[in-house]
């Protein structure tokens, strides 16, 4: 007796009991970085020092000329060291005209650049670079000052960005600061800091830790009281000298009671350094720098003020922002910071270059969804049996034969957007022919002679062919199959993990019983 016995290799046992228990996962395929487009940025440093490390760049741009591919608060973009956005660079949104919005005619951020620029021409090339417009702001690499978006600070990232920086986000004044204050002087926090003073002879102030010089000083004045004295300044201590400000340092202060603008230098002695200015009280963006001994200069946004004193001279020094004695009342400051200072002086230059489109997204609010389905099959079978007889033998031909034709077309399309519109087409054609010849021949023994049976089985064929065409993120054949036929798993940003066990049969043996 012969028994027809399936023998299996040893790795091929090991494969099957473990995928009973085991997923065998192909390496995932990753999403791609998603950039849409990009503009080169190219830096130019024309003064004669190198730039320091960290360095903080000005970056300004129209977002209207860029509004197709901007999101609604401006909070797909990313600067970053290549186009491609493998590196990014920390940046803040600090301001817009006249909101953060696509249409806006211009709009400023701060970036903190990597690499340091040669002096006398050196360049320096970054990206700006759009992502998808349903991406935000994510308060990491891409931030935004905490008085433009409706939450105060929700994605204020500003500490990443320069070497000092507060908010006075929440209800606490946090411990980077240090209160010097009189009686009736006090200072609060509730989504920025409120300093106030009760009477002419009090004052109130918070200075930072002294930080390496050179460096730019800078506060968001918000808002000042009629008849106060609001100022912002630097100093190498904490303590209040006769001018009731800090010592030692410079300052910058609005006099509301006269409308004058000045800067002075503050030791025990005091004094202005510059010739003081007519000017209202202007919210925004004051700035005072102490680059070196006997160079100094101020603003308040609208007029700058420089001075030359030598005394005090240059040492390491910390923000600091309040009110002298003067009279009641109340100043609001926003943010403070402290920046690198540019060589001379001057901030580089930077050119926008051309718009690079990466992506063929457009921006849509419609959907459609398309889908149908066409199956036909064909089958048919043919049997023809011939018999014929002998006088000296019997003998008996059958001839069957089948005939199997499959045809099976499947088409799918589908589309689907929101603000980003994304076209998805997926063609798949199968086509299965199997044909099967049997004929058996048999001869019944005569008187004379015998002839042993003989059965022959031929052609048996099979063909498959697949093809598949994808755009716009479907899901491509894998090794040449289906990814949902192997039973593929779309992941989170269109990574696809499959699970695939292949065996291998080796061929049959006869073995005796």
């Amino acid at each position: 007796m012969l028994q027809v016995t399936p023998r299996w290799s040893a790795g091929v046992v090991a494969a099957v009991i473990a995928a009973s228990s085991l997923l065998i996962f192909l390496p995932v395929v990753h999403a791609a970085t998603g950039i849409v487009a990009y503009v080169p940025i190219t830096l130019t440093n024309n003064q004669g020092s190198v730039t320091p490390s960290p360095f903080q760049q000005k970056i300004s741009w129209n977002p209207s000329s860029y509004s197709t591919y901007e999101a609604s608060d401006l909070g797909n973009i990313r600067f970053c060291s290549d186009s491609a956005c493998i590196t990014t660079l920390n940046a803040w949104l600090e301001s817009c005209t006249s909101s953060c919005v696509p249409s806006a005619t211009s709009a400023s951020a701060w970036v903190k650049l990597a690499s340091s620029m040669a002096g006398g021409g050196g360049t320096l090339t970054i990206y700006m670079t759009f992502l998808s417009t349903s991406t935000h702001f994510d308060g990491n690499s891409w931030g935004e000052a905490p008085t433009i978006p409706a939450t105060y600070g929700t994605n204020d990232n500003g500490a990443n960005v320069f070497n000092f920086y507060d908010n006075f986000a929440g209800t606490s004044l946090s411990s980077k600061w240090t209160t010097v204050k009189s009686a009736g002087g006090s200072v609060t926090v509730n989504n920025g800091a409120t300093i106030a003073t009760s009477s002419g002879n009090d004052y109130a102030f918070v200075v930072s830790a002294t930080q390496a010089f050179p460096q730019v000083a800078e506060s968001y004045m918000a808002s000042a009281s009629a008849n106060t004295d609001p100022m912002m300044g630097v100093a190498t201590g904490t303590s209040a000298n006769s001018q009731v400000a800090l010592a030692s340092g410079y300052e910058v202060d609005n006099n509301r009671a006269t409308g004058t603008i000045y800067l002075s230098a503050e030791t025990a002695s005091g004094g202005t350094l510059a010739t003081s200015k007519p000017e209202a009280f202007v919210a925004g963006v004051w700035q005072m720098t102490w680059s070196a001994t006997g160079a100094e200069s101020a603003s308040d946004g609208s007029v700058t003020l420089t001075g030359t004193s030598t005394t005090p001279a240059i040492a390491n020094y910390g923000i600091y922002f309040g009110q002298s004695t003067q009279a009641a009342g109340n100043d609001v400051v926003d943010w403070g910071r402290m920046r690198a200072y540019p060589p001379g002086g001057v901030t580089p230059t930077a050119v926008l270059g051309t718009l690079v489109v990466t992506s063929t997204t457009t921006t849509s609010t419609s959907s459609t969804t398309t889908s149908s389905t066409t199956t036909s099959t064909t089958s048919t079978t043919t049997t023809t049996t011939t018999s014929s007889t002998s006088t000296s033998s019997t003998s008996k031909t059958t001839t069957s034969s089948t005939t199997s034709t499959t045809t099976t077309t499947t088409s799918s399309t589908s589309a689907s957007s929101s603000k980003s519109k994304t076209t998805s087409t997926t063609t798949s054609s199968s086509t299965t022919t199997t044909t099967t010849t049997s004929t058996s021949t048999r001869s019944a023994p005569s008187t004379s002679s015998q002839t042993s049976a003989t059965s022959k089985i031929t052609s048996i064929a099979s063909t498959s062919t697949e093809s598949s065409t994808t755009a716009g993120g479907s899901l491509a054949p894998i090794l040449g199959i289906d990814p949902m036929l192997l039973g593929g798993v779309a992941l989170a940003g269109g990574a696809v993990a499959v699970a695939v066990v292949f065996i291998r049969r080796r061929s049959n043996k006869l073995i005796p019983s």
